[in-house]
């Protein structure tokens, strides 16, 4: 969800994808809490086998977006860029959000275990250094408990880990004198060996491994783009991978189960950014506003799941009975998240990220 360092010739299409894989999240949540069985469309029960898409590997999209738009970071590293220049720009736009997720998040636990509502099993109530862990872009797992803040937030944790691992290794490609694509190649098979034999140690387990093997394959991706543009070749192929991935997964998803973290990270992430590039994608996606959604999909998914606990308090507190396995609910939760995400974004993160980058 993070764009590079720079909005020039920003692409309104990748935001797009932006705003789409923002929504599955959101889809992805709001059932797993709310209406674990599915959503009513009509009379019609949709779940995820249903649907034949499981929402929750769009995180995957999201690493290959970052990794893709990293790439042109690799020239100014190349030029002398130090370390803290270049890592301070993203803590100060991830960690500051992420902390006031994380605070609101640890609010809405504490009130549900004060009225003892429980939604899952492994539901806990709020502990400091759980809060101070996942405020920091600290993974569970390190012996660190409250895991349940990292659960939603894994994903900016392991992104930061993936541009620090993504400058590390520019800077010995330089005094190596090793191609960096070699090296970005080695940190795929980490990460898919990581995710695929679910290792659980600090820098290298299963939410690790999905993180490299997207991140660095959207890097790839961007060098062999930086240097032949999207051919119609590329457009061409990157489609027919689409068209047949989706008529899998509507026909045959059960023939797509093993390995759908690599597919993604590999095949399907790779083919989107590919024919969202393309020039008649560009054409397509010429409102501005595009640029606006993309931007706040960042406070959208650091705050939707808040939203969802906040409404399952209200709903406590008032005694309600809400039917969530509707359409229309369904709807009105994904425009409040994105409307609570674009408050977030212009009242909080837009100005706290222009203000620490000025005073650093």
């Amino acid at each position: 969800m993070q764009q590079s360092d720079t909005n020039n010739n920003r692409v309104y299409s990748l935001d797009f994808i932006r705003v789409i894989a923002c929504m599955g999240i959101c889809w992805l949540h709001y059932r797993l809490f709310l209406c674990p069985q599915g959503v009513f469309f009509g009379n019609r029960l949709i779940n995820e086998e249903e649907l034949g898409w499981e929402f929750k590997f769009f995180v995957e999209v999201f690493f290959g977006l970052s990794g893709y738009l990293s790439f042109s970071q690799i020239e100014k590293i190349r030029q002398g860029r130090s370390f803290s220049q270049y890592y301070k720009i993203k803590l100060i736009r991830i960690l500051p959000m992420l902390t006031i997720g994380t605070i609101l998040y640890e609010i809405m636990v504490a009130v549900m275990v004060e009225n003892s509502r429980f939604i899952r099993d492994d539901f806990s109530a709020p502990s400091l250094w759980g809060i101070i862990s996942s405020s920091i872009g600290i993974q569970e797992g390190w012996g660190f408990i409250n895991s349940r803040i990292n659960m939603e937030s894994w994903y900016l944790d392991v992104l930061l880990l993936c541009f620090a691992f993504f400058y590390f290794i520019v800077w010995i490609s330089m005094k190596l004198n090793v191609k960096v694509n070699i090296l970005f190649g080695i940190m795929i098979i980490i990460g898919c060996t990581a995710s695929s034999y679910s290792f659980s140690i600090p820098f290298l387990n299963s939410q690790d491994g999905r993180g490299y093997e997207a991140f660095f394959t959207g890097l790839l991706l961007a060098t062999h783009v930086s240097r032949k543009g999207v051919r119609i070749k590329d457009a061409i192929l990157s489609g027919f991978i689409l068209f047949v991935y989706g008529m899998y997964h509507v026909f045959w998803p059960e023939l797509l189960f093993f390995g759908r973290y690599h597919l993604m990270a590999l095949l399907v992430t790779p083919a989107l950014i590919v024919f969202m590039e393309t020039s008649i994608m560009k054409k397509i996606f010429l409102w501005k506003y595009w640029e606006t959604l993309g931007k706040i999909t960042f406070s959208t998914y650091i705050l939707h799941v808040v939203l969802i606990f906040a409404i399952f308090n209200l709903e406590t507190r008032l005694r309600l009975s809400i039917d969530y396995a509707h359409e229309v609910m369904l709807i009105a939760f994904i425009i409040l998240a994105f409307t609570i995400g674009a408050v977030a974004y212009f009242a909080i993160e837009k100005p706290v990220t222009k203000f620490l980058l000025k005073a650093t």
